[in-house]
This record gives C-alpha cells, sequence and structure tokens, in this order.
C-alpha cells in the first residue's frame, strides 16, 4: 500500500509553477478544481477536476514545469511521492495513471500540431485524401506503408485498375514471419500500422529500430523512434483524434513482440521495474513533444535544434549513464519536427553547433555529452525567457 499526504489549498493558491525544478511528487486531486496556465496559448489552458493528476510527467523524469497551476477553488489533494510508483498494487490506480499519461500526450501532440499550423500558416487539419498520403509515402521511399494505403483505398472504394497499376510498380516488403508466439520478425521497411486507422495494440521492440511517422501539410513528420527495449503504443486516440494517428514502419531489421493492451497492464502491475522504466519512459516522450512546442516561440535553426537535442540526450540518458551517443535520429527527423526546411542555409546553421558530429548520412553523433551540455547551456542563459 502507497503512502500518501493530504495537502490543501486555498482558492487562487499556486500549486506549480512555472519553470520551476519539479519535486519529486505528484498530486491527485481529491476534492475541488485546478487549472493549468499555459505559456504558449491560452486556448490550451487545462482544467483539471476531482480525481484529476497533476504534476506526474515533471516527478518522473525531473524537467521543470510546463505551465502554472493554480487552485480554481478550495482544493485537497493526495500527494503521492514519485519512488511510491513499484509500490501501487491497486490496479485502478495503474491504470489511471496510464491513461493520465495517454491523455497528456494527446493533449501535447495536438498543442502541438496546433502551433505548427499557426507559426506555419497552414491548415490545422489532417490530410484525409487517401491516394495523396500513399503518393507521400511512396514519394518518400516508404514503399510498404504506401502499398497497405493504396489497399485500404481499394478496400474503402472497390477496384481500381489505375491503383492495381500503382502496386503493380511497388515492391512491398514481406510478410512479417512469426518467430514464436506473438514475437515477429520484420524486414527493413516493413510497415507495422498506417495513419489510416487506429492500431490498439502495444509492440515492445526486442532488437532493431522502428519510426512513426505522420504526415502533415503534404510531408512526413518524424513523430519518434523507438529501439530495443521500448515500447510502441499503437495509438487509438481517446478523444477520436485523426490528428494523432500514425505510420510504423521498420527502419531495420526488427523483431518485435505483440501484447494486447490489457495484458500489458497486468504485467505492469506485477513487474514493478517495468511499471516504473514505461511511466518515465512515457513521460519522456510528452517531454520531447513539449520541446518541440519551445522551438516554435525561439529564433534560429541553431537554438531550435540544440534544444530538440537536449530531450534527445535526456531521453538516451535516462535509464543509463553514458557520455557518448549515436542518436536515433538524424538531421532530417528533427527538420521535419521543427518545420524547418532542408537545404544550403539550415545544413549550415547546423555546423555552428560544435559539440556534435554529423555523419555523411545525416545521423547525429555526440562524442562528449558533457561538451554539448556546456554549449546547450550557454545558450539556454541566453534564452533562458522561451526555454523553459
Amino acid at each position: 500500500m502507497i503512502k500518501y499526504n493530504k495537502i490543501e489549498f486555498k482558492k487562487s493558491s499556486i500549486i506549480f509553477i512555472y519553470g520551476e525544478n519539479a519535486k519529486n511528487f505528484f498530486y491527485i486531486i481529491s476534492k475541488g478544481s485546478a487549472v493549468s496556465y499555459n505559456y504558449f496559448d491560452e486556448n490550451y489552458n487545462i482544467y483539471h477536476k476531482k480525481g484529476d493528476i497533476i504534476g506526474l510527467v515533471n516527478a518522473a523524469v525531473n524537467v521543470p514545469y510546463f505551465e502554472t497551476v493554480k487552485a480554481e477553488e478550495d482544493t485537497e489533494v493526495m500527494e503521492i511521492n514519485i519512488n511510491e510508483l513499484d509500490k501501487i498494487t491497486n490496479i485502478h490506480l495503474i491504470k489511471k495513471l496510464y491513461d493520465h499519461l495517454t491523455n497528456v500526450m494527446e493533449i501535447r501532440l495536438n498543442q502541438y500540431f496546433y502551433i505548427f499550423s499557426k507559426e506555419k500558416n497552414i491548415p490545422f487539419k489532417k490530410e484525409s485524401d487517401i491516394l495523396k498520403i500513399a503518393e507521400v509515402y511512396k514519394n518518400n521511399g516508404y514503399d510498404d506503408a504506401a502499398y497497405k494505403m493504396y489497399n485500404k483505398y481499394i478496400e474503402l472504394n472497390g477496384e481500381s485498375k489505375e491503383i492495381k497499376k500503382i502496386m503493380s510498380k511497388i515492391k512491398p516488403s514481406n510478410t512479417a514471419s512469426l518467430v514464436i508466439d506473438g514475437i515477429y520478425k520484420l524486414e527493413k521497411g516493413t510497415c507495422i500500422f498506417t495513419e489510416l486507422e487506429s492500431a490498439d495494440k502495444l509492440y515492445i521492440i526486442l532488437s532493431g529500430k522502428v519510426g512513426i511517422y505522420t504526415m502533415f501539410n503534404s510531408k512526413i513528420i518524424t513523430r519518434t523512434i523507438y529501439t530495443d527495449n521500448e515500447i510502441i503504443n499503437g495509438y487509438n486516440s481517446l478523444a477520436n483524434n485523426k490528428m494523432l494517428i500514425t505510420t510504423a514502419i521498420a527502419i531495420e531489421d526488427t523483431i518485435i513482440k505483440i501484447f494486447k493492451k490489457e495484458d500489458m497492464l497486468e504485467l505492469v502491475k506485477t513487474d514493478k521495474e517495468l511499471r516504473v522504466r514505461s511511466i518515465k519512459f512515457l513521460s519522456m516522450r510528452i517531454y520531447t513533444i513539449m520541446r518541440s512546442i519551445n522551438t516554435f516561440s525561439i529564433n534560429g535553426i541553431t537554438s531550435k535544434v540544440l534544444l530538440i537535442l537536449e530531450s534527445f540526450i535526456r531521453m538516451e540518458r535516462l535509464f543509463k549513464e553514458t557520455n557518448t551517443i549515436k542518436s536515433k535520429y538524424n538531421i532530417y527527423d528533427i527538420f521535419s519536427m521543427i518545420g524547418v526546411e532542408e537545404n544550403e542555409y539550415s545544413l549550415r546553421e547546423i555546423k555552428k553547433i560544435k559539440s556534435i558530429d554529423i555523419d555523411k548520412n545525416g545521423n547525429i553523433i555526440f562524442p562528449d555529452i558533457r561538451k554539448f551540455m556546456r554549449e546547450y547551456k550557454k545558450y539556454k542563459n541566453i534564452n533562458s525567457s522561451k526555454t523553459e
């Protein structure tokens, strides 16, 4: 059984302050309500009611608070130390934590696309033309994804000689081969699921690398990349938000294990280490999304990229200490995330970052993370009002 304290906040009291270092606990509201005031856009103030969780993401990965939270009325909360996560035995509370993280991720992703569209003056909507989406993936070399999308078009609209002709020129990947029960081997390029439909399973990467993508403004955006021992949450939006569904592609030969979400919930109930790791991992994913949002409020390509790279290092060092990293992201992934065109100017700006190396394929190497962090902190001091 977990230990907790009851804390009371009077109406208009400040619960968390934007930019302050996170405390080592989070709250569940037991009475009253609160509001999170967003730094980026007033349309994204978040209201919290009885039963809601606040402060979990920041406490889990020890990052500064994303917004100021104020009590809307006299409010009472349960204060739970983050170190108590492995002591939770109540399956309903465990599910509540995961539902909370999923909901926060949806809110932040929606915020990301909203601000992206606002900054770039493009429509805030999901592309709905299947043939256009398939063509973009095909033109970017993702043949298996395109093939599955054309198949989906035929499934919805009936046979088409024109589409069959296009498909005949595409070489799809071989069908995923079953290794043992629930474990599959995928060759490079295999599409696990597409953004044309929701996915409702969990995929644990036993070895390899999987890219998660979405098409926005007629371009493919890298949402995230998963590697060994990381878990892909097949996306099925709680709010049925089609902006948030994605395409998953093996970007090297990969072995995955597929779970039903309810089976995973039972697993994290008994496997305390997995529970803590997965909560920290999801929280760090949210932090990375927040860093992507931050980039739209600062000027300069170099500054934007430094901000994203700092979040990547935090992710890579979440469970291991190291001073040298080859990032799973390349520079073109980062450009897509922050809405920067790949051209001579942007590539020249990246070379101003002295603490990283970039190989001929655009892969990013951190030969000395301590050196990078010194460069990042120097930048942070100049732009402190916009990056925390």
